[in-house]
């Protein structure tokens, strides 16, 4: 069986080795979140620490592979992250990382309080999605906290 595969215009980060892919419009935070997931790793809701690694920033290749997807960077993108008013930097990657989780980056008022899961369909497999304020002082936080909520109940 051949494998089917799709590019979306989002951001992929490990977080503490689950893939979590950022979808946004442009301008919406999809690199900044990134950065700072890679830059200050936290606790979620967990007593162990996690780090997060870049995947792919701006394109990511979607593979599915069987009942899973995995995520890597188009090879012209591979390492490069996009800070604004910097520039684009290089950044040490992962190569690539099963999905767990997709995160939408929402105005805080498009965000329901207490939401329904819901699941986000790529290649046919449904992902939990989180809709999270990009802008908000928390938002890796609470990203490695919907992770660690995932990984749980999961």
């Amino acid at each position: 069986m051949t494998n089917l595969q799709t590019i979306l215009h989002a951001t992929c980060v490990s977080v503490g080795g689950h893939g979590v892919l950022i979808l946004g419009v442009p301008g919406a935070g999809k690199s900044d979140l990134a950065l700072r997931l890679i830059d200050q790793p936290g606790y979620g809701l967990q007593a162990r620490l996690t780090r997060s690694e870049l995947v792919a920033d701006d394109q990511v290749v979607i593979t599915r592979h069987k009942d899973r997807l995995v995520a890597t960077a188009p090879p012209l993108l591979k390492g490069k992250l996009e800070i604004r008013g910097l520039g684009i930097v290089g950044v040490k990657p992962r190569a690539k990382v099963a999905l767990a989780l997709v995160a939408r980056l929402q105005p805080v008022a498009a965000i329901a309080r207490m939401p329904e899961i819901a699941a986000f369909e790529i290649l046919g497999i449904g992902l939990p999605v989180v809709d999270i304020d990009g802008t908000s002082v928390s938002a890796a936080a609470r990203l490695r906290a919907a992770i660690n909520w995932l990984v749980k109940h999961s």
